[in-house]
């Protein structure tokens, strides 16, 4: 026999709701456990007495919104080569055959003739690596026996090979440079009688053996910060200031031959309006 509760409990209140969250619409039968309540909190409907949870009253879990996943494709490293190119042309067919289709490598058939000069260039780059390693040991160890100023001369001369500028001698003496200069000039004339006594001698060589009295200036044909604007490593030069430099060039060239023809057709058209002399007529 069910006994009729006095006294609600925890216990009584936690089977109330267990039993009303199993069943879809609350208790089947409203009466089914009437007595097992108490007469305190009796009531018309067992929803007043425990809520039963609705569609209304059930909230919506938070869809939370995951990070976007952006997938890196450089097409600047993409290769441009003849494969890459009919890859493409391949992918952009409209045959459907042409894109799930295997390439059909040709194997061209090689002649004995050019099997043969293959295994002789083979030979000859094998022969050209041996005598490298062999110039480059005699190299090392003939430098690994300098000493003094030998070992400091050819580390300059490798240096230089690798790109370093090479140092300007230092200056000399005014008496030493005036002897080593007189020398020059008696070596040149010298040379240069020898020239014409052996019938060597030309108007167009005669520059050969001029001393010159004043080196031109070297100009620096490397990298510099006058010309153009860097860039990640790398130094941009617009069309406008290659042809500026260009222009400058021949325009300097060319001075000495403007400046030369206008002397000479100043002197021409002075000559042709001056009045030349003519002799006396004697009677």
């Amino acid at each position: 026999m069910k006994q009729r509760l006095t006294q609600w409990t925890e216990e009584d209140e936690e089977d109330l709701k267990l039993e009303a969250l199993l069943s879809k619409k609350g208790f089947k039968d409203k009466n089914a456990n009437k007595d097992l309540i108490p007469i305190e909190i009796k009531g018309d409907n067992i929803e007043d007495i425990i809520p039963i949870a609705t569609s209304k009253t059930i909230k919506n879990p938070e869809v939370v919104k995951q990070p976007e996943v952006v997938v890196f494709n450089d097409t600047s490293m993409r290769g441009s080569g003849k494969n890459s190119k009919q890859d493409w042309k391949q992918f952009m067919s409209s045959k459907v055959s042409d894109i799930n289709g295997k390439k059909k490598v040709i194997q061209q058939k090689r002649t004995q003739e050019e099997i043969d000069q293959d295994k002789e260039d083979d030979m000859n780059d094998q022969e050209l690596m041996n005598i490298l390693e062999a110039t480059k040991l005699v190299e090392n160890y003939a430098s690994q026996e300098l000493t003094g100023e030998d070992l400091r001369r050819y580390k300059k001369r490798k240096l230089v090979e690798l790109g370093i500028k090479q140092s300007k001698a230092p200056k000399m003496p005014f008496k030493q440079r005036l002897i080593v200069k007189q020398s020059q000039i008696a070596k040149n004339a010298k040379d240069l009688q020898n020239a014409k006594d052996n019938g060597l001698y030309d108007p167009s060589i005669k520059n050969k053996w001029k001393l010159e009295t004043k080196t031109p200036a070297k100009k620096d044909r490397g990298l510099n910060g006058s010309i153009g604007h860097y860039k990640n490593g790398i130094l941009t030069i617009s069309k406008a200031q290659a042809a500026h430099m260009n222009t400058n060039e021949t325009r300097s060239a060319s001075f000495g031959r403007i400046a030369s023809t206008d002397n000479s057709l100043r002197r021409a058209r002075s000559g042709g309006k001056k009045k030349g002399k003519g002799k006396k007529r004697h009677h």
